[in-house]
């Protein structure tokens, strides 16, 4: 009997720990929705007034430096996009949508190789790419040539 009131506490005790941990991550998932309706209307700076703070709070949150690095691609800051893209990858190794967007941010900046190694490591991660996309990002890399 006494075992069993030991598992039993243990349990509610995980549960509590559990359920307070999803509390935490609730409030993050509602700005990460706030942040991309900004950036969906192009209000970019109330996006990433709302993504520093989310940063400021939980600087792990990969999530976050990626809509962040996609707001400044928006302003056409590369630098500051291209660091943020970079840490969401440091922070997630395996976070496609950096790579990818990293990729998307160098092409359109004329940093060729860069553009197409992110977008060789996305496709490697399992993004499916268009084909002539894929095509043009070898031929402005110089890939494709023998």
């Amino acid at each position: 009997m006494k075992r069993l009131i030991v598992v039993l506490a243990v349990f509610a005790i995980s549960v509590f720990f559990v359920s307070g941990e999803a509390c935490a991550i609730q409030p993050e998932n509602k700005m990460l929705e706030q942040a991309k309706a900004y950036l969906e209307k192009g209000e970019y700076e109330q996006s990433i007034s709302l993504l520093n703070s989310l940063i400021e709070q939980n600087p792990k949150n990969a999530e976050a430096f990626n809509y962040r690095g996609f707001d400044y691609y928006r302003k056409d800051d590369y630098k500051q996009a291209v660091k943020d893209f970079t840490e969401a990858i440091r922070l997630n190794p395996k976070y496609t949508d950096a790579y990818y967007n990293r990729a998307i941010t160098h092409y359109f900046h004329h940093h060729y190789q860069e553009a197409w190694a992110d977008l060789q490591k996305a496709r490697e991660l399992g993004k499916v790419c268009d084909g002539k996309f894929v095509e043009a990002f070898k031929k402005a890399a110089g890939v494709d040539k023998p």
